[in-house]
């Protein structure tokens, strides 16, 4: 992985209370967190309570989730 701030090779710096991975540039020694996943775009809904809320769309039952 390579430094947003200067382009430069980077090295693993442990892991994020969320569980991602962190890393180190070498170079000017500033810390990032590796991308996070956004299978459903910008929606920060789990994939499993997306699928839920959809399927009782489909059933006709309104609004409570």
């Amino acid at each position: 992985m390579t430094c947003h701030n200067c382009s430069c090779a980077c090295k693993r710096f442990g892991k994020h209370r969320n569980g991602l991975q962190r890393f180190r540039c070498r170079q000017c020694k500033k810390t990032f967190t590796e991308d996070h996943e956004k299978p459903l775009d910008e929606m920060r809904l789990s994939p499993d309570r997306a699928v839920n809320i959809l399927q009782l769309l489909l059933e006709g039952m309104g609004g409570a989730a």
